[in-house]
C-alpha cells in the first residue's frame, strides 16, 4: 500500500531557481547562490560550503529597488557530493514591513512563472 506524503509546512513553498546572496559574518551577504524554493518562513539553497545546523545567515534577495535583507538560521543540510550542499534556512524576525516585502517578492516570482 502506497503512503501519501502529507505537507506539514505552515507556508507553501514556491519552487523556483533564483539568484540570491548570503553571508555568515558582519551582516554582509558576500556569496552568490541559487535558491530552489522559498516561502514566508524560509528557503532552500545550494552552497559550495558546509554550513552546520543553527549557523546564522544574512540573506539578500534581489529586487528592482534595494535588495530585501533577511536573517535566518540553517535548520538542515544535505551533502550532494564533494563540496556541494543543499541547505534549509528558516527566516528569523520577519514581521511588519519585512513580511509585507517578502510576500510581495514571492508574488513577483510567481508572476515570472506564468
Amino acid at each position: 500500500m502506497e503512503e501519501k506524503f502529507m505537507e506539514k509546512r505552515e507556508s507553501p513553498r514556491l519552487k523556483i531557481n533564483y539568484l540570491m546572496k548570503y553571508g555568515r559574518e558582519n551582516g554582509v551577504a558576500r556569496f552568490h547562490a541559487f535558491f530552489n524554493d522559498i516561502s514566508e518562513k524560509g528557503l532552500r539553497f545550494l552552497s559550495k560550503e558546509h554550513l552546520p545546523r543553527a549557523t546564522p545567515l544574512f540573506i539578500e534577495l534581489p529586487t528592482e529597488q534595494e535588495p530585501l535583507k533577511l536573517s535566518g538560521r540553517v535548520v538542515w543540510q544535505n551533502s550532494l557530493g564533494k563540496n556541494f550542499y543543499e541547505l534549509g534556512v528558516s527566516f528569523e524576525e520577519v514581521s511588519g514591513e519585512k513580511k509585507t516585502l517578502l510576500c510581495r517578492y514571492i508574488d513577483t516570482l510567481k508572476g515570472k512563472l506564468r
